[in-house]
C-alpha cells in the first residue's frame, strides 16, 4: 500500500529502521540503530505526496513517474508552488488536453480533483448549463480552483492554497 502510494523503498526501509521493534533488536545484541535520511522528495511529508498522486490519477489518468512526482513534491514542498498552480499546470498540460474529452467527463474529473469526491446532479447540470451558454472552461476552472471546497481540500494536505 505504501509503495504503490508513490513512497519509495527507502521511506519503507526507514519505517523498519525506526520502529521501536528494531530499536529493541539492535539494544538486544548492543549496537546502535542508526538513521537514515529521506532523500527523495517524495518521502519527506506523507499528504504531500498523496496530494500530487491525485492530480496524475485523476487528471492524467495514470500512476506518477517517480521524477514527476518528486519534482511536483519538491515545488510544493519549498513553496514554490500551491495547490492552485499545481491544478493549473495539471490541468492545463499537453498531456491532459491530449484526453480530448467531453465536457460532462471533463467536469467529473474537475470535481474529483478539485473537490475529491464525485459531482452532485445540481452542480453538474449548472456547470454543464454554464458552458452550453458560453461560459469558457477557464471561467470554470477559475471558479473551481477559488471555491471553499478546494481551499480546505489544500489545507487538509498541508499545502497553501494560492
Amino acid at each position: 500500500m505504501v509503495l504503490s502510494s508513490g513512497k519509495s523503498r527507502l521511506y519503507v526501509f526507514n519505517a523498519f529502521v525506526h520502529s521501536l521493534e528494531f530499536e529493541d533488536i539492535c539494544k538486544s545484541y548492543g549496537i546502535l540503530r542508526g538513521i537514515e535520511s529521506f532523500l527523495e522528495p517524495r518521502d519527506q511529508n506523507e499528504d504531500v505526496t498523496a496530494f500530487v498522486n491525485r492530480f496524475y490519477k485523476e487528471c492524467m489518468n495514470r500512476e506518477a513517474d517517480i521524477d514527476g512526482l518528486n519534482y511536483w513534491c519538491k515545488e510544493l514542498l519549498r513553496g514554490n508552488l500551491a495547490g492552485q498552480d499545481t491544478a493549473k499546470y495539471f490541468l492545463n498540460s499537453q498531456e491532459f488536453m491530449n484526453r480530448n474529452m467531453a465536457d460532462t467527463d471533463l467536469l467529473r474529473i474537475f470535481y474529483y480533483t478539485y473537490f475529491d469526491r464525485e459531482p452532485d446532479d445540481q452542480g453538474l447540470d449548472y456547470w454543464i448549463k454554464r458552458l452550453e451558454s458560453g461560459d469558457s472552461i477557464e471561467n470554470v476552472l477559475i471558479a473551481f480552483s477559488n471555491s471553499m471546497e478546494f481551499k480546505e481540500i489544500c489545507s487538509r494536505y498541508g499545502i497553501k492554497h494560492s
